[in-house]
């Protein structure tokens, strides 16, 4: 009967396994989150279980689409204040502009 109440069922195993890896990733994510804000490179994967480490690749394979498209969007944003600043410049100077009606 104590042997019974000693072991666990696999499923509270199992639960447990995925919170552990879950309790390593969010730590992962954090320690790379700092990493990368000093501007280094984010940690290695190599301490993370097999389970966890393949959790969080999947995570961030969804997350790259999205990282992509807003160094896009920031990329944009700078051309834009680059051409404002140079048109604020040039309406100082008293330069003739010149601006296209859209018909």
């Amino acid at each position: 009967e104590k042997s019974l109440k000693n072991k666990k069922p696999a499923n509270v195993l199992a639960a447990q396994k995925a919170i552990d890896a879950m309790k390593a990733i969010d730590i992962w994510e954090m320690q790379a989150r700092n990493q990368e804000l000093k501007g280094n490179d984010a940690p290695s994967l190599g301490g993370l279980t097999e389970d966890a480490a393949q959790i969080l690749k999947e995570r961030l394979a969804e997350r790259q689409p999205c990282i992509t498209r807003l160094r896009e969007i920031e990329a944009q944003v700078a051309r834009c204040m680059d051409i404002a600043e140079d048109t604020r410049q040039a309406i100082l100077r008293g330069d003739q502009v010149c601006t296209k009606p859209n018909t």
